[in-house]
């Protein structure tokens, strides 16, 4: 047992250091209000999403930006948004919507919403979030310091606004845990996943990545598979920090928080092997290193060596969660670090093989 604590633990820093490093190597470009200005598309796939869309979009439509336009595509609305976007637009030339009545069989609502956004935005650069976020008022020039460097893919940062209560401690933990996946391994030269509530590709990217035709039907996966299977290293960047982020409340209740995150997993199966293998490596020398904790205390019981082990890992894990926070500008809480991390063994024990083998059809 004491072998498997060990080489649990030894596996599961390694890959964290790693992804530290590639973390670190982060570096935005500097803003400058006199280079080139790439026009862009901003589009939000919504369904009945009125009331996200009264409290959201004059964020979306007075962002710092000269030349943009956003693009809201309605997936068989049944509420009143419609009507707060024809009001809307009233106000603001920039905004334009789609109002979509049916979908193909193979098709998946978002996936389908997102498709005909791609395919009637008027410009060359594309952004995306979700009709649930606010953007920092400095997003688009962000995105077009990196599109002004060559790149085509830009990943950041979906975060969720702090609130009291324990649930929304861990959403944000559990958010942070993600974003050190993904940002560090992209600027280790692998580019597995972005989010949804704050990505960007240029619509060449789209077009010769043959778009979301592959994965139409999944419900999930609009942002993760698409990076998954045709993002390079090379033209993919990361940008992290105030003025780039986007920012939604987070579940209230476990229920919730629970069917989101089903959603997100059954995108999971569809990675390539070689993202499965990186993947399993993190999270079962994780899940390991506390079955091995257990089976230590019923088997041996020799309480210095299991605390030892313990408390070595679980401190050395705690500061490089400390620096990446500090690097990425988290807005998560770590100060119950031992215990969120004993969470993030249980939601890997339980929830994530049953987000792997179920299929979500639903939007939520």
């Amino acid at each position: 047992m004491l072998a498997l604590i060990l080489c649990s633990a030894g596996i599961y820093l390694l890959i964290q250091i790693g992804l530290a490093i590639g973390c670190f190597r982060i570096k935005n470009p500097q803003l400058a209000y006199n280079q080139d200005f790439h026009p862009v598309s901003l589009i939000i796939a919504a369904h009945n999403e009125a009331e996200n869309l009264k409290k959201n979009l004059k964020n979306w439509l007075e962002l710092d930006y000269s030349e943009y336009e956003v693009l809201v595509v309605l997936d068989r609305c049944s509420d009143e948004s419609e009507e707060i976007l024809k009001n809307f637009k009233a106000q603001y030339s920039h905004l334009r919507y789609l109002n979509i009545e049916e979908l193909p069989e193979d098709w998946a609502g978002k996936k389908w919403a997102l498709q005909k956004g791609i395919e009637a935005s008027k410009h060359a650069f594309l952004a995306f979030t979700d009709a649930d976020c606010e953007l920092e008022e400095k997003f688009l020039l962000h995105l077009n310091a990196f599109y002004t460097q060559g790149n085509e893919v830009i990943l950041g940062q979906g975060l969720y606004i702090k609130e009291s209560g324990f649930l929304n401690q861990f959403i944000r933990f559990e958010t942070l845990y993600t974003s050190f996946q993904y940002l560090g391994s992209a600027k280790l030269g692998f580019p597995y996943m972005g989010v949804g509530r704050n990505l960007s590709y240029t619509k060449a990217f789209y077009l010769d990545s043959q778009g979301l035709k592959e994965i139409s039907s999944r419900i999930s996966g609009d942002d993760d598979l698409l990076i998954n299977k045709y993002a390079r290293p090379q033209t993919t960047a990361c940008m992290i920090g105030k003025g780039t982020r986007s920012f939604s409340e987070a579940k209230k209740d476990f229920k919730s928080w629970i069917n989101q995150k089903l959603r997100h997993l059954s995108a999971s199966p569809a990675y390539s092997l070689s993202s499965k293998l990186f993947l399993s490596a993190f999270h079962l020398s994780h899940t390991a290193f506390y079955l091995g904790l257990i089976l230590f205390l019923i088997f041996d019981r020799t309480l210095c060596l299991f605390w030892a082990s313990y408390i070595g890992r679980i401190g050395i894990s705690w500061l490089i969660f400390l620096l990446v926070k500090n690097k990425l500008e988290d807005n998560s809480q770590l100060y119950l670090f031992p215990v969120l991390d004993l969470l993030y063994f249980i939601y890997n024990l339980s929830l994530v093989p049953i987000g792997l083998i179920q299929k979500r059809t639903a939007w939520s």
